[in-house]
């Protein structure tokens, strides 16, 4: 009883967790795992109010000097695709930019290839480029993994207030009376007398702790 007691409290005992920081090559996995508003709002966030032209996801549009920049964010658990490189030029044509920045978890060199026709510039930023932007911003994404256990500190005076109060003294003699009883109804009198006196000591243990 004692020692299920005691495993008990160490459960219920407050662990304390720490989370590691994300890194460059975690990030793409984490933003893939946002939907794709919620991305596309985390990017144009970063950029200032006054340069804040439209978003529409997943593309929003932004100034800079005297250009318009279309940036697509496309992060997901798929290679980029020339639909999405396409499609980005359409979207970027009719709206009248200057540049497009596609944000991506992967892409391919054959899949690239396309911008070299298209009219537009194309940008492809690496991932530590847009991990140090993020991570200036206090951006990062949230990181939804269980967290490591640290060394689990225990509060002895707890322990013992739980395990040696009065309450648990009156049961510590109860028990002591049930072990003695059994002691002469079952040949194992010597176990039950042996654990009839734990029970007394531990009764007699609660009134020396509460003295103190």
């Amino acid at each position: 009883y004692v020692i299920l007691l005691t495993i008990f409290i160490i459960i219920n005992m407050r662990r304390k967790v720490i989370v590691k920081d994300m890194s460059a090559d975690e990030m793409p996995t984490y933003l893939a795992l946002m939907d794709r508003e919620k991305q596309t709002e985390l990017f144009y966030n970063l950029v200032k109010a006054d340069n804040q032209v439209s978003i529409s996801s997943p593309y929003f549009i932004y100034r800079h000097d005297d250009k318009l920049i279309l940036v697509a964010v496309l992060y997901r658990f798929i290679n980029l695709t020339q639909e999405d490189i396409a499609s980005a030029y359409r979207f970027g044509a009719r709206e009248g930019v200057n540049e497009i920045i596609i944000l991506t978890r992967a892409r391919e060199r054959k899949t690239i290839t396309l911008t070299a026709i298209l009219p537009i510039r194309f940008t492809f930023p690496s991932k530590y480029a847009v991990w140090k932007e993020l991570k200036k911003h206090n951006a990062l994404p949230p990181k939804p993994t269980k967290p490591t256990r640290q060394k689990i500190t225990y509060d002895k005076s707890l322990i013992l207030s739980r395990l040696f109060s009065n309450q648990k003294s009156r049961l510590y003699l109860f028990l002591s009376l049930i072990f003695a009883f059994l002691s002469l109804l079952t040949p194992l009198k010597t176990y039950y007398l042996i654990s009839a006196c734990v029970m007394i000591l531990l009764a007699i243990a609660c009134k020396l702790v509460k003295s103190q």
